[in-house]
């Protein structure tokens, strides 16, 4: 399957269980599978394990993925060759050119100083609101969140979630890549300044950043919202 633009589900807007005044949206820019064929080079070129210019990386999460205490860390990156290894973590770029050289982050899966623990947050130098990486492979246990600067939860999205909107053509749900887009409520004020990610009691949760050193993606492939309909992100029941 090739990464390809979505144009049937792509806007999730995310209420259930959360306490604000605004959801946070979300939409998928386009999405590859990992198999034969995978093209997700074509976008992911772009992205990579760099770090948000001013950002930091922190072991723990806010509730209900950590108990809210953070403590500094290094970046849970993983710098190829190889860039998966079985039962630890598993590269966006898997069956790709990019493979074995393209360096990414890897939650909750680690391995000979590569990757990092669970749940992890990332804490933005100045809070944005807009922000775009590229996910896989996703897993149902993968769990992402984000926060304002006072900690409160702006809105979340589930591996489920997305592989139930993204409709991978594997049915085991492994190999699905997407390039997600976050979009914080302007309207009301709203700004993301953490995001906690998080594989729950397995590994792992794979992601890489826009370096901002590359040349900007083609139109075609990024930000394709507008007419689409609004969706409801799946989530495990939080835990009191």
């Amino acid at each position: 399957m090739k990464f390809s633009t979505i144009l049937v589900s792509a806007v999730f807007a995310v209420t259930a269980n959360i306490v604000l005044a605004a959801p946070v949206a979300f939409s998928i820019g386009g999405k590859s599978t990992q198999g034969v064929g995978n093209t997700a080079d074509q976008y992911a070129g772009h992205y990579d394990g760099t770090t948000p210019t001013g950002a930091a990386w922190f072991d723990g999460g806010f509730s209900p993925l950590g108990n809210g205490t953070l403590t500094p860390a290094s970046a849970p990156l993983v710098t190829p060759p190889p860039g998966s290894i079985s039962g630890r973590f598993q590269s966006p770029f898997n069956n790709t050119g990019l493979a074995d050289t393209q360096t990414y982050f890897s939650i909750g899966g680690s391995s000979n100083g590569n990757g990092g623990g669970s749940p992890m947050t990332l804490e933005f130098g100045t809070a944005v609101t807009e922000f775009s990486f590229l996910w896989g492979s996703i897993d149902s246990y993968n769990e992402i969140e984000f926060f304002d600067a006072a900690q409160n939860s702006l809105g979340f999205v589930t591996g489920a979630g997305v592989l139930g909107q993204s409709k991978p053509s594997n049915p085991t749900n492994f190999e699905e890549v997407v390039l997600l887009n976050v979009f914080a409520d302007q309207t009301v004020g709203d700004s993301i300044k953490y995001i906690t990610f998080a594989s729950i009691d397995q590994a792992a949760l794979e992601v890489a950043f826009v370096n901002p050193t590359a040349i900007p993606l083609p139109a075609s492939g990024f930000l394709l919202i507008g007419g689409l309909g609004a969706l409801y992100a799946a989530r495990r029941k939080r835990k009191d």
